[in-house]
């Protein structure tokens, strides 16, 4: 998972603002332990596109189970 997560830096770094990307970075910095991280991706995922949310319950259903995705979720549902 660490190395995913400098994987998607680099992405991050050349297309900043991308929303699959920074999506995608919530799941890699949840898997290694990184909450805090995951959240501030999470919220700047959806500030960049909110439609696209469900991606990481795609990449990791067990996500679900995190009151704080869902309530930065929720804190920003209107984003969607």
């Amino acid at each position: 998972p660490q190395e995913a997560v400098n994987v998607m830096n680099t992405g991050l770094f050349y297309n900043p603002g991308n929303a699959e990307l920074l999506y995608h970075q919530v799941v890699n910095f949840y898997c290694t332990g990184e909450l805090e991280d995951s959240y501030v991706y999470l919220q700047q995922a959806m500030e960049a596109d909110a439609s696209q949310v469900s991606l990481i319950f795609e990449l990791l259903p067990a996500i679900r189970n995190d009151q704080h995705i869902i309530n930065i979720i929720r804190n920003n549902s209107s984003h969607l």
